[in-house]
């Protein structure tokens, strides 16, 4: 998955930012980490689920980029 594509996602999460809307990411059937906007916000926040850490971003391409180098 290229990283537009993920951040064209991203930002399609964050334009329905009322409403919660999880996307899991996994790589060889093994859930990596899971994305949402934080309600009524343009706030991404990632929970990554083997360290059980969540990091929170305000730039789509920024994410997209994290994400990317872990899905590839």
């Amino acid at each position: 998955m290229s990283i537009d594509s993920i951040k064209t996602m991203l930002e399609t999460l964050c334009y329905y930012k009322d409403v919660e809307i999880t996307h899991t990411f996994s790589k060889d059937e093994q859930p990596l980490l899971k994305i949402s906007c934080v309600k009524n916000t343009d706030t991404l926040k990632v929970a990554f689920i083997q360290n059980e850490t969540i990091e929170y971003y305000e730039n789509a391409k920024e994410a997209a980029c994290i994400i990317g180098k872990l899905v590839d």
